[in-house]
């Protein structure tokens, strides 16, 4: 099923990093899982977003002042 101008999210996938979980304060490869909603598995994807904050909720805006975030060597697979 393919719907034109229609939104939706078909998957999401989170890792967060904070200062409790000392193993992943080193550079390394990390795989983020996506887990997908069976209520559109009819649609058909058209685009990608990827979000990367240095600071939780900074996606929306209200994260922590100051913060700063380092991303090297992103690889998407699908």
């Amino acid at each position: 099923m393919k719907r034109e101008n229609y939104e939706a999210y078909l998957g999401k996938g989170e890792m967060i990093f904070d200062g409790a979980n000392t193993a992943l304060q080193n550079w390394d490869n990390y795989t983020i899982p996506i887990n997908y909603d069976s209520k559109y598995k009819d649609l058909e994807p058209t685009h990608i977003s990827i979000v990367m904050t240095s600071s939780r909720q900074g996606d929306l805006f209200i994260g922590a002042k100051g913060s700063t975030l380092t991303v090297d060597n992103v690889v998407v697979n699908f």
